[in-house]
């Protein structure tokens, strides 16, 4: 009997230099999953209509601790927003977004990320500490995993 059951993410990001292909920075993050994401889980469990999927990741340079209600960014960095460039199932039980940020994409320090569908709605937003110069790549990987006990 599972007596504890949630999702949980996992966001890890790395920073690269664009030339020599040199990872410069890696880390790891622990997500907050919005309120949205539960709500559209059990509104696909219950029939009760269609689900539109995350596939959107964005950058902004807010400050905050996530929060459940969380309703995007805090403060969003314009030209951020990109559709993830893989989506996968990972290991069965994960759902997994990636995107990479390529050198001609806005650079500077990054203190949240949010994952979305393509209406805007929240589904994980995450709380990092990371930076990205004009010669970086810098890359995001989201796990989301149900996990019970």
């Amino acid at each position: 009997m599972i007596e504890r059951a949630g999702f949980v993410g996992i966001v890890k990001t790395k920073t690269i230099d664009a030339e020599t292909l040199k990872v410069v920075a890696e880390k790891e993050y622990r997500n907050k999953i919005n309120n949205y994401l539960l709500q559209s889980v059990v509104k696909w469990l219950t029939g009760g209509g269609a689900v539109i999927p995350p596939t959107q990741i964005s950058l902004g340079n807010g400050l905050g601790t996530p929060a459940a209600n969380d309703p995007g960014l805090w403060s969003p960095i314009s030209g951020t927003l990109k559709t993830a460039d893989y989506i996968q199932v990972y290991q069965t039980f994960y759902a997994q977004y990636a995107h990479t940020y390529q050198a001609t994409d806005p650079s500077g320090q990054y203190t949240e990320i949010l994952l979305s569908d393509t209406n805007g709605n929240p589904w994980c937003h995450v709380a990092v500490n990371d930076y990205k110069s004009t010669s970086q790549l810098y890359t995001v990987q989201w796990q989301i995993l149900f996990q019970g006990n």
